[in-house]
Order: structure tokens, then C-alpha cells, then sequence
């Protein structure tokens, strides 16, 4: 819908490489055929690399890629970039994004 052909082209060669289930696998094959037949090119700009490994920042949903800079939340570990730290967090809804946090302490000398 968005246009974005050489991106779904891509993401559709990456599927098919991954030997879906066989009508997962006719859907693939007919939106590359679709896209190449339309010429590969995006009428949108993504922020996506598909050969760079990535983890979505989940405050703002853009890649992270490897080798930069993340915070986390210390109750459930979700990934954000830098600009969110300080924010409560999307996913747990308890933790404070790049704070510190011991996380569980368990002691037998409480009674």
C-alpha cells in the first residue's frame, strides 16, 4: 500500500529463503513477482537496514542497530535508545527506562 517495493521484495526473498508453509510460501512468491514486475524502489524512506542486525527501540518502534548506544528497562529488560531513558517503561509499565535495579534479592537470614 505504501509502495515501499524494494523493501517488500527483500523482506519476501527472506521468507522464502526460511521454506514457510506451502500457501505462506505462494503469497512470498507472488508479492516478489509483483514488486519486481513494478520496478524496486521505495516511495517511502524507511529507517531499515536489512543487511544490519537490529533491535527495536521500544518507545519509539525504530531499529537499534548493532554497535550503538541502548538503555533498558531493569524490570523487564526491554531494549530502548538513549532519548527515552528516564520514561517509565512501554512494556512492563513498572520500571523506569536506564535506571539501576538490583532486580530480585533473596536472603535466608529473614525470618
Amino acid at each position: 500500500k505504501a509502495k515501499c517495493l524494494a523493501t517488500s521484495a527483500s523482506m519476501a526473498r527472506r521468507l522464502i529463503e526460511l521454506a514457510p508453509a506451502p500457501k505462506v510460501l505462494q503469497q512470498a512468491k507472488q508479492v516478489l513477482a509483483a514488486c519486481e514486475k513494478a520496478g524496486l524502489s521505495d516511495a517511502v524512506e524507511l529507517k531499515y537496514d536489512a543487511r544490519n542486525p537490529f533491535v527495536t527501540c521500544n518507545g519509539t518502534f525504530e531499529p537499534i542497530y548493532k554497535g550503538s548506544k541502548t538503555v533498558s528497562d531493569p524490570a523487564c529488560g526491554a531494549k530502548y535508545s538513549p532519548d527515552c531513558a528516564g520514561q517509565v517503561c512501554n512494556v512492563s509499565q513498572v520500571g523506569k527506562v536506564g535506571a539501576d535495579g538490583s532486580g530480585l534479592m533473596v536472603s535466608h537470614s529473614q525470618a
